[in-house]
């Protein structure tokens, strides 16, 4: 989990930048960012991509056959709780997350 800092008006590619500056041993063009199932581009601007405060980006890395590795959401069921069987979810998430599974 990152915690970042962002102006809206910076580019997405800052945000990688952000990254690279903590313990990761990737470089930026290594890496790449999603709002839900949308690459965001290198290029575009925060605000434009509709990134809330607080919002969630999942972070993907180029692996050595040059594809990108699957996005892979994983909570421990030991770490769930009550409340979290509760969460109502946004339906494209939920689809998105049951593609996912094996």
């Amino acid at each position: 989990t990152y915690f970042i800092h962002a102006n809206p008006e910076d580019p997405v590619a800052h945000l990688k930048q952000e990254i690279c500056k903590t313990e990761t041993d990737k470089a930026a063009d290594e890496m790449r960012l999603l709002l839900g199932e949308q690459v965001l581009e290198d290029s575009a601007i925060i605000k434009d991509c509709r990134i809330e405060n607080a919002g969630l980006l999942y972070l993907v890395y180029k692996q050595d056959d040059d594809t990108w590795e699957e996005v892979n959401v994983f909570k421990p069921v030991y770490a769930q709780t009550e409340e979290d069987r509760q969460i109502d979810l946004p339906d494209q998430l939920v689809s998105y997350l049951d593609s996912l599974k094996p």
